[in-house]
């Protein structure tokens, strides 16, 4: 693709947006928040799921936390046609131990379904190289489905400020973007604990290194109390298909665990609750330390209860079992 049609490109995508955005300030559009609710979908299989085995599994989770008994009608209560989504993975693992594409590309079979047209659909994350690694279709321009890193469109200039933060955000969240769907992946981590839901939004700024003192803590919950973050969040599959159970961030195969799990809700902090809870129950499957002996416990998961991003000592949880 020329330098010039990658500028029509984006252009286009800017200029369809604005007027979404316009018209839709915070969750006001009408996507019912679920705070407190975390359904958990799992398969009794052992061996790596297809995408229409992750497929249904979303279709029963969204039913689940809707409310509503039709999938598609379920799917279509929060998004729509005038939509432009777009979709937080998290490639760091590599290939190995990133979100899984198939749930990614199961997502978007939904979103399409909702009439959310193919090319204002994004997933992404920092760069364009580690989704290729990570086995995604790598995509810029054109009227298909999107994927491509923040490397290419650059981080929006205005410093996005908040309590102990300071930072500049992915263009994909400020010009392109009005819903977001944060898909993490469920790992063990050496200096905060665990990664998963709020620590997924590292991925979008321009600075994440200069929040990683003290676990963390207070960086991603005041990074998660931002508007941009809040405002676009619309949903969060946690992806516990294969956990980093201990040795994470990075890929360590000997403690990946193929757990072909997923995590729904539109609450970060119930999800990270429980994405703890599953990552306790595997280290000890696997005979490793507690968090809480090796000092690693998370505290900024019960922070981000204190700043009412959501539920930490509440949380209703309903578990599905296909």
């Amino acid at each position: 693709m020329s330098l010039m049609s990658r500028r029509e490109f984006f252009g286009s995508i800017v200029g369809g947006l604005l007027a979404t955005k316009a018209s839709a300030t915070g969750r006001s559009n009408g996507i019912k928040q679920y705070r407190g609710r975390v359904i958990s979908i799992r398969s009794r299989k052992r061996t790596p799921l297809t995408k229409e085995e992750l497929g249904s599994m979303l279709d029963r989770g969204i039913v689940s936390l809707t409310g509503i008994k039709d999938a598609n009608e379920a799917w279509c209560s929060k998004f729509s046609r005038d939509d432009h989504v777009s979709i937080k993975v998290n490639c760091l693992g590599g290939i190995q131990m990133s979100s899984n594409p198939l749930i990614t590309l199961a997502l978007v079979d939904r979103l399409i379904m909702c009439g959310v047209r193919d090319k204002n659909i994004i997933i992404w994350d920092r760069s364009t190289r580690e989704l290729k690694e990570s086995g995604y279709p790598v995509r810029i321009g054109g009227n298909e489905t999107q994927c491509f890193g923040t490397d290419e469109v650059g981080y929006y200039p205005e410093l996005f400020e908040n309590g102990s933060v300071g930072s500049l955000f992915s263009r994909i969240m400020t010009d392109y973007s009005n819903k977001l769907i944060n898909v993490p992946v469920l790992k063990d981590h050496g200096i905060c604990g665990m990664t998963f839901a709020m620590k997924n939004h590292f991925g979008a700024i321009n600075n994440p290194n200069k929040y990683h003192l003290n676990k963390c803590n207070p960086y991603i919950p005041d990074l998660n109390s931002l508007d941009i973050i809040r405002n676009e969040e619309t949903l969060i599959v946690g992806d516990a298909t294969k956990i980093q159970a201990f040795g994470g961030p990075s890929f360590k195969g000997q403690w990946a665990v193929q757990h072909n799990g997923i995590l729904m809700g539109d609450d970060p902090v119930a999800i990270d609750r429980k994405g703890l809870e599953l990552l306790a129950e595997e280290r000890n499957k696997l005979g490793k330390p507690s968090l809480e002996s090796l000092k690693l416990y998370p505290d900024y998961i019960r922070k981000g209860q204190e700043m009412k991003l959501g539920e930490f000592d509440n949380v209703s949880y309903e578990s599905i079992i296909l």
